[in-house]
């Protein structure tokens, strides 16, 4: 989750420093439009929209993932770290 070369972090102060105040929107069209390498578009929404819930929680961020659907208001709301 720690990235590496060409790989974005996906948890820690790179992450945060990358996602901290951005929708949560803007880290599920980031993750629809990128991934997997070579695969973009291979899963189903929800499969992303789990991706997303999994990065939030790893990052202990303050959006209430239990909520977190498509459409939700909650992709609407700013990622926080702490």
């Amino acid at each position: 989750m720690y990235g590496g070369a060409g790989t974005p972090s996906l948890a820690g102060p790179e992450f945060k420093f990358g996602w901290s105040g951005k929708p949560v929107s803007d880290l599920f069209d980031y993750i629809h439009d990128k991934m997997p390498p070579g695969q973009t578009g291979s899963l189903t929404d929800q499969q992303y929209l789990d991706v997303v819930v999994a990065i939030l929680r790893k990052n202990s961020a303050a959006a209430d993932v239990a909520e977190l659907t498509l459409g939700s208001d909650t992709l609407k709301m700013p990622i926080k770290i702490p």
